[in-house]
């Protein structure tokens, strides 16, 4: 039997649960002990009953850095954006992990999204494997390699902002007891393991390592199906975050002759769109993708990185509106590779131009070669390859 502590510090929404959550089944019918440490706890009744497992609130910063770095290249200037940005807050986080991981006790880490259980697992040399995107899951070099993302040039010397964190981490371990260990580079707490949720298409970091490290994706719950204002205009989905140009998006889509079916915050939403909208259907988050990819001509996202590539997988091409930087690292990826368009949503104007270019049939046939690459990236055959994957690293 194997404790396994399970850490996800940073990041929204229930993607990151959901991704563990079927792995956390398994292990724990293996009779190994699976403690989770979560950043929210909102959902955490759906994915991890507390009769079944330890649940523990994950260390986070309250509130955003005083000053953050503009377009963050590397882990590190992410982790400063994130919270470890001073002295003190470094030190507050690091000990605070510590005493976290010394409480549970944990033989295995499996680190989500984050750097603090990780500098924990090192101080107090404990076997740890990430579990993540390419995104999430940074190459385990030194210096760390940059995130491609096309006009956002790096404000900062990405190593100097590197090297400040890692003399505050020292500290930090210092003053919790822990003389004489150090984190020489940020590739100490990536690891050389990693549990990559993705496909190597949409890997921005274009590592040199074999296909089959990359796994796929299984967090998909799937629901209803969508409902449609008409059955006669032709269909585009939309799967999107309250955003106040989210309007004249889906006017701009219905100017072109096509009815829209809306998976959202639905009360967030609501307040949104105008009532005159009569060919757009707005609905709740979870609905059938594999349906909607037969009975659409395009999908739109937030590049959110799970639907976008399941609904690629599907076929579907993807125009992608991002809000964050990781959205904008697959989006870009997704307008690269002729999967898709991309379009601000901060930029009206590009609207009506993204919505025709959707209709190229070099796109579409494009993403049907990406499908059938694919085909057997998503759910059983993604989580066996992880699964396998993590029970080499178990045994080891």
């Amino acid at each position: 039997m194997t404790r396994i502590l399970y850490a996800w510090e940073w990041g929204a929404g229930v993607g990151h649960i959901a991704r563990f959550a079927p792995i956390a089944q398994r292990l724990k019918q293996d009779g190994n002990q699976i403690a989770v440490a979560l950043r929210s706890h909102s959902h955490v009744d759906s994915f991890f009953p507390s009769d079944q497992y330890e649940i523990y609130q994950a260390p986070v910063t309250p509130d955003r850095p005083p000053r953050s770095i503009r377009h963050p290249r590397t882990l590190a200037s992410l982790s400063w954006n994130l919270g470890y940005c001073s002295k003190e807050r470094v030190g507050s986080l690091v000990k605070r992990w510590i005493e976290l991981v010394h409480g549970i006790s944990p033989d295995v880490i499996i680190s989500d999204f984050g750097i603090g259980a990780a500098i924990a697992g090192a101080a107090m040399q404990i076997p740890q494997m990430r579990l993540g995107t390419g995104y999430e899951c940074p190459p385990p070099q030194s210096p760390l390699a940059e995130i491609r993302l096309a006009g956002f040039p790096s404000s900062v010397c990405e190593r100097d902002v590197e090297d400040q964190i890692l003399n505050w981490i020292t500290t930090a371990l210092r003053e919790s007891g822990f003389h004489g260990h150090s984190i020489s580079c940020f590739a100490d707490l990536i690891g050389d393991q990693a549990l990559l949720s993705t496909v190597g298409e949409l890997d921005h970091y274009e590592r040199a390592t074999p296909e089959s490290s990359y796994l796929g994706i299984w967090d998909h719950g799937d629901g209803p199906p969508a409902q449609w204002p008409s059955n006669e205009l032709p269909r585009v989905f939309a799967y999107l975050k309250p955003h106040p140009n989210v309007p004249q998006l889906l006017r701009e889509i219905t100017r072109h002759g096509y009815q829209v079916a809306v998976a959202s915050d639905v009360l967030k939403m609501q307040r949104l769109i105008p009532s005159d909208l009569s060919t757009v259907r707005l609905q709740s988050q979870l609905v059938s993708l594999e349906q909607i990819a037969d009975d659409c001509q395009f999908a739109i996202t937030n590049g959110n990185h799970g639907t976008t590539l399941r609904l690629l997988s599907y076929g579907l091409p993807i125009l992608a509106c991002p809000l964050f930087i990781e959205q904008q690292v697959t989006s870009q990826r997704i307008a690269h590779l002729g999967l898709g368009r991309q379009a601000s949503l901060n930029s009206v104007g590009q609207f009506s131009s993204a919505i025709q270019q959707m209709n190229n049939h070099q796109i579409k046939e494009t993403v049907r070669c990406f499908s059938n690459r694919n085909s057997d990236s998503l759910d059983a055959l993604a989580l066996d390859r992880a699964l396998t994957q993590l029970q080499g690293f178990l045994n080891t």
